[in-house]
């Protein structure tokens, strides 16, 4: 199954509901914008929603965050989220080297970026399961490098355009370029940072359970 962007935009609905059960990690990224845009229009705290996201866009490049939690997934998955767990924030440049330009002119655009991450994310999950294998370093660092150009892009977006040009009819959303001077180490300890300490977002979410329903995307 290739996932889709009208599948991605059917899953937004989904977002913090405990009741269900297959999982919405890629409507959890826009529903997360949606939050953090409205918190901030309502003059409200919005940055745990932006530090939410990241750790959604850091979970769609992972390939076994993209497939269902059968016996090889649970088998190797906390060995493939740790990969480069101890090594990315010394090695910001093999990140860096491989990040690319993302346009978001509004939601339809990101959610299409979302569906093409998961893909590929999705094609590795598939080539580990039939190796039988963990992923390498390289292969992380790649799948990272995908997580990092979406975030370089949500970020600007999020922080660039107006609160009234990002609510409402998506439609009306303006273009987002991601050639804007951007903190690229920051960016990418971001991502770093809160895909490894998912206690943190677990608690903050009150309870592990619905974090992990975020997690998985499509079954």
């Amino acid at each position: 199954m290739e996932v889709t962007p009208s599948f991605v935009l059917d899953q937004v609905k989904q977002y913090n509901k405990a009741s269900d059960l297959e999982g919405h990690l890629y409507g959890a990224i826009i529903a997360s914008i949606r939050a953090y845009v409205q918190d901030q229009e309502e003059g409200k705290y919005a940055g745990y929603h932006m530090a939410f996201c990241a750790h959604y866009i850091g979970d769609l490049s992972m390939p076994l965050h993209n497939v269902p939690y059968d016996a090889f997934n649970e088998t190797r998955h906390n060995a493939n989220d740790g990969t480069v767990e101890l090594g990315a924030l010394n090695n910001i440049g093999l990140i860096r080297k491989n990040m690319y330009s993302i346009v978001i002119r509004d939601e339809p655009d990101l959610a299409r970026e979302i569906a093409r991450i998961a893909n590929i994310a999705r094609r590795l999950a598939s080539k580990l399961r039939e190796e039988n294998r963990d992923m390498t370093q390289d292969e992380a660092y790649a799948e990272l490098s995908h997580s990092a150009s979406l975030l370089r892009a949500v970020l600007f977006y999020a922080k660039r355009e107006n609160s009234s040009s990002l609510c409402g009819s998506t439609s009306t959303m303006k273009s987002a370029q991601v050639s804007a001077p951007v903190d690229i180490d920051r960016l990418a300890r971001n991502i770093a940072v809160a895909d490894h300490h998912e206690g943190d977002v677990s608690d903050l979410l009150h309870s592990s359970k619905t974090a992990d329903r975020h997690k998985i995307g499509v079954q």
